[in-house]
């Protein structure tokens, strides 16, 4: 079956070997915020709605997990936020009861929790990774870019009262920008906060693929132990690359284009590829060729190196 809504699965920095399902299409979102790996938001939204039917979702999710793929997770993520979609409660309580033996994660901006309905729809999920970039509305606007209606309080506080009921583990995430959130004064704002939600432990993050704005920085080890430490006595850890050694095989004759629905969600390196696929990186260096001379994906200079991804038409062919 072509897959349409799940890619992967990718390693994670966080999660191990992640199933990738993507619900909205691509750049729906109620944040456009500046580091975003993804690209700029093109449909900025604060209602929920049903962008992506269950029932297909779940058809393509019984045909993949019937197969008993070895998976670290089934996350919840891709080009948008996922729980402005409607009908994520039900894909997830599908996962839940006909595929237990799976554990399921959500990576959200965190934005919709002031509503008790998303609230509920996301009950069932075994981890859930909320953001919190900042606790000023003036830093929050600056970084988070929000939908009219949103504001910093609001998703700090719709945090809090996810946290207090739903029954699997909750992390929160930060991502460190330098000249913005990493000052002491929104350090404090933002401990403060934090402390208020109460997660299991607290994820810093910077920037490891280019954002929507040019110019932005990594934040530099040092400065990210310090925060670590400033943000004691939370559990807080620096965000590692990924470290397992888990790869899928995957036939010549498909390569292409599952590198391309990899492409599609987020920019690779090279080097990020290999870690996903098995070939040598000399025939992954032939199908990037061949993808880019067609036109197909494109490539960029960042931090870490020369970057591919599909430009937005293949993102929209692949919402097809």
């Amino acid at each position: 079956m072509k897959r349409k809504y799940l890619f992967g699965p990718v390693p994670s920095r966080r999660l191990g070997y992640s199933l990738g399902v993507d619900i909205v299409p691509y750049k729906t979102c109620t944040l456009d915020c500046v580091y975003c790996e993804c690209g700029k938001t093109t449909k900025l939204r604060n209602r929920r709605s049903s962008y992506v039917s269950a029932s297909d979702v779940i058809r393509e999710l019984s045909d993949y997990l019937s197969k008993e793929p070895k998976l670290d997770y089934i996350t919840f993520s891709g080009g948008g936020e996922p729980v402005l979609n409607t009908e994520i409660g039900k894909i997830i309580e599908f996962i839940k009861t006909s595929y237990d033996a799976y554990k399921v994660a959500l990576l959200t901006n965190g934005t919709l929790f002031g509503d008790k309905k998303a609230r509920e729809d996301v009950s069932m999920c075994d981890l859930i990774i909320p953001s919190v970039d900042a606790a000023s509305e003036k830093a929050f606007k600056k970084i988070n870019r929000p939908a009219p209606g949103i504001s910093a309080s609001s998703v700090i506080k719709g945090i809090e009262l996810l946290n207090r009921e739903v029954s699997g583990k909750l992390w929160v995430e930060v991502f460190v920008i330098p000249g913005i959130n990493d000052n002491e004064g929104e350090l404090r704002k933002i401990k403060e906060a934090l402390i208020r939600i109460g997660p299991e432990k607290v994820q810093l993050n910077t920037l490891d693929r280019p954002g929507t704005v040019k110019d932005l920085k990594s934040a530099g080890r040092e400065k990210l132990l310090n925060i670590c430490e400033y943000f004691s006595p939370l559990k807080t850890e620096i965000i590692g690359r990924y470290g397992g050694s888990k790869k899928r095989d995957f036939a010549s004759s498909d390569m292409k284009e599952k590198m391309l629905l990899l492409l599609s969600r987020r920019p690779c390196t090279l080097e990020d590829l290999s870690e996903v696929f098995s070939p040598q990186k000399n025939d992954l260096e032939k199908y990037l060729k061949e993808l880019k001379n067609s036109g197909r994906i494109q490539s960029y200079k960042g931090e870490r190196g020369l970057f591919y991804r599909a430009p937005e038409e293949e993102n929209k062919k692949a919402e097809r």
